[in-house]
């Protein structure tokens, strides 16, 4: 089959069932613009591997085929974004050049010794909040995009987990005190 022909394939099936393949990939997609992407790839889909025009069950195919390419994106995204926050993170210390490498490896030891203590203290999802913000260093609004809440709920995981780490800390001074 020759790419003119597949193209046209396509386009019917876009035709017939654009309506329902776009409306699946809005419902489950984050945002306008990615569903646009996605409906994009799919039609090229349809093109570099055509469907025939008269399967058995072609509405429940495609729905099928658009869920799998939904995911497949975000899941894409996701990798994505933690390849970035993982070279951010070996790459930030490479940047440093103050300091002997011993006392670089002993901040990156302590600052580890926090993280772990946020870890420890905190309850699994106020702690997730602060390592999203401080650790890898997101904003607000990919924090929580990455954890799946929103921003407002995102905003009280920190605010909680600060209270709870400062009154840890002054609860602490106040023993080494007495």
């Amino acid at each position: 089959m020759e790419v003119a022909e597949k193209v046209e394939v396509a386009a019917k099936i876009i035709d017939e069932y654009g309506g329902l393949v776009r409306s699946i990939i809005h419902l489950h997609a984050d945002n306008d613009y990615d569903a646009d992407d996605i409906f994009q790839d799919f039609f090229l889909s349809l093109v570099n591997k055509p469907i025939p025009l008269s399967p058995k069950d072609t509405k429940a195919y495609l729905a099928q085929a658009a869920i799998n390419d939904v995911f497949d994106a975000i899941r894409r995204r996701k990798n994505y974004r933690q390849h970035l926050t993982q070279y951010y993170q070996s790459s930030k210390y490479r940047r440093n050049t103050q300091g002997t490498p011993q006392s670089i490896m002993l901040q990156a030891e302590e600052i580890q010794k926090l993280f772990d203590l946020v870890k420890e203290r905190l309850a699994t999802r106020e702690a997730e909040a602060v390592l999203q913000k401080y650790r890898c260093g997101h904003d607000t609004s990919e924090a929580a995009e990455e954890m799946g809440i929103n921003t407002r709920t995102f905003d009280r995981y920190v605010c909680i987990a600060m209270k709870k780490l400062s009154e840890s800390v002054s609860r602490k001074e106040s023993l080494e005190t007495i």
